[in-house]
């Protein structure tokens, strides 16, 4: 399946649950690690797409969460990259931002751009998230960012940073 078929079946169908994006015949491959409080994430096989799926309700990490709450988690995320896309203000924060194929707001379930994550020593990949860390509050200063090394990736050839994980821009400082 290619991705624009893949993204034409999400609009189509509008899953909203892992069980039902998977009678649409997608492979899935769990990338994500169990740390999670809001979210799995799921390579789909054979394409550069994740899908980003809310958890239902109930505790994560000894910690409870509604779906309420795993839905605003993944509105927040892709209120920033549009919001970031959009304004002029946040032009140079646009290299960093992901790829968005998909956001159904009901459901909260995101398609994302596949970036590889970095394949380098873990205080390079420290250094890497604290110059993406200090460059974004510069830009556009948050009450938290959550920008850390697991949170950025490879975004091309050049090994430029994309980060991944947008779920904590939420609003600027006052």
């Amino acid at each position: 399946m290619s991705l624009k078929s893949t993204i034409r079946l999400l609009n189509a169908y509008k899953p909203s649950s892992l069980k039902e994006i998977k009678e649409l015949g997608l492979r899935l491959r769990k990338i994500s690690n169990d740390e999670s409080l809001y979210r799995d994430v799921y390579k789909v096989v054979g394409i550069p797409m994740v899908l980003k799926i809310p958890h239902q309700e109930g505790t994560y990490n000894e910690c409870p969460v509604s779906d309420a709450e795993a839905r605003t988690h993944a509105f927040n995320e892709c209120k920033a990259i549009l919001r970031i896309n959009q304004y002029k203000k946040y032009e140079s924060l646009r290299k960093f931002m992901p790829k968005l194929y998909y956001f159904d707001q009901k459901n909260g379930i995101i398609a994302l751009h596949f970036y590889q994550p970095f394949n380098f020593p873990e205080e390079a990949k420290r250094v890497i998230a604290r110059l993406v860390k200090g460059f974004v509050d510069a830009i556009c200063p948050l009450d938290d960012n959550d920008v850390h090394y697991d949170n950025i990736a490879v975004g091309d050839k050049y090994y430029n940073p994309v980060i991944i994980d947008l779920g904590y821009f939420k609003q600027e400082k006052e």
